[in-house]
């Protein structure tokens, strides 16, 4: 197996533990059972788990970021429909990670965790940017500044999530209204449907 290979082994393998829920279990000992690459193989790319995660985390961020612009270059609500919910759904899950990390377990995801709360607080506001330069009719009002508004939202998407939403809903039915309501009304709309939650 050639470098690339192992390297993209050991990066699949951690993802899936990311969605098998077992982030507060990831070491290099479990990624080595997964992928079936030895763990003294995997350190000598990766000396520790925060690398790993430092690594998988911009891998995800351009994936993130590819489609985010991708959706930018849309037109009208379905497009804003899409691009929030696609944002959301990704911030979501990070934010239930992190309240599954104990502080000791945190440590091998640290650099991860920073890199999307940087990417969250200044690339994000960018694609945001990019959309609502091409739909101004969706903006509540014609004197918004577009720069400003677009850090607005972005950063208005950080309230959605599991650690601030179950205060007010308990149930994933209320908390997903809730949402739609709130978004809707940044765009001086009732609510606005999300495809996906």
């Amino acid at each position: 197996m050639n470098t690339s290979a192992i390297n993209s082994g050991i990066l699949d393998a951690t993802y899936n533990l990311f969605f098998e829920g077992e982030i507060q279990n990831i070491s290099i000992q479990e990624i080595s059972k997964k992928s079936g690459i030895s763990a003294d193989e995997i350190i000598s790319i990766y000396p520790s788990l925060d690398d790993i995660t430092r690594t998988l985390a911009e891998r995800s961020i351009v994936t993130l970021k590819k489609e985010g612009l991708e959706l930018a270059k849309g037109k009208g609500l379905e497009k804003l429909r899409q691009l929030i919910s696609h944002d959301i759904l990704f911030f979501y899950r990070v934010e239930v990670d992190r309240i599954l990390l104990t502080e000791q377990t945190m440590e091998g995801h640290k650099s991860a965790l920073r890199l999307f709360d940087d990417y969250f607080n200044t690339e994000m506001p960018e694609i945001y940017y990019e959309f609502l330069n091409n739909n101004q009719e969706l903006l509540p009002s014609k004197y918004i500044d577009i720069n400003f508004y677009a850090h607005f939202i972005s950063h208005s998407l950080k309230f959605f999530n599991y650690v601030t939403l179950e205060h007010f809903e308990t149930t994933s039915e209320g908390r997903r209204n809730a949402t739609e309501q709130i978004v809707g009304s940044l765009f001086g709309l009732d609510y606005l449907e999300m495809p996906k939650f």
